[in-house]
Parts: structure tokens; sequence; C-alpha cells
């Protein structure tokens, strides 16, 4: 018997379907509601803002299983340009779903 792991191909059993609000300035601390699917309430939710090829990850809080939430990141020093948001569980794969935060 052989076993693929096909995690990277189809994802993880969470992801991120928006996030509001989208906006906020380059320097982070804006409050951000995440709403997507399969979110833990024990363990860790991890938020990456990515930025070109810089990524920062800043902690996720537990709403319920379909909601979370954090602050962004500082950006000060990419300037004013969009963040794909990516999450992930307890130091899991990537979310394949994304949102934008500008």
């Amino acid at each position: 018997m052989w076993c693929l792991n096909t995690s990277k191909i189809t994802g993880p059993k969470y992801a991120i379907y928006s996030i509001t609000p989208k906006r906020g300035p380059v320097t982070g601390k804006t409050k951000v509601n995440i709403k997507g699917v399969g979110y833990k309430q024990n363990g860790t939710i991890d938020v990456i803002f990515k930025v070109g090829s810089k990524m920062q990850s800043v902690p996720g809080s537990w709403v319920s299983d379909s909601e979370c939430f954090c602050e962004t990141p500082n950006y000060v020093k990419e300037g004013p340009r969009e963040a794909q948001v990516f999450l992930k569980q307890d130091g899991n794969d990537l979310t394949l779903q994304e949102d934008i935060f500008f």
C-alpha cells in the first residue's frame, strides 16, 4: 500500500472566506474579523500577512468555528501595498484560500 500526502494540494480542514475591514493604516493595530470554516477553540491560530516576499504572523483569537479576529501588523517599511492574508492552526499548513487587506 502506498500513501500520498495531498495536504499541500487539497489544503487543510480550515479556510478563510473573508476579512473585514479590508483597509487600514500601514502602522497596523487594525482589528480585523476573519470569517471562514473549521476554526478550533483549543489550539493556536496564526494569521499571516504577506506583502511581496515578506510574511508577518500575528496571533488570532477564536470566536467560533467560523470566526476569529486579530490585529494587523506594522508594514511601514513596505509602504501602502496590499497584503495577502492566510491562516494556519496549530502550526499546520497555510490555508489555500486567502483574502486581501490594503
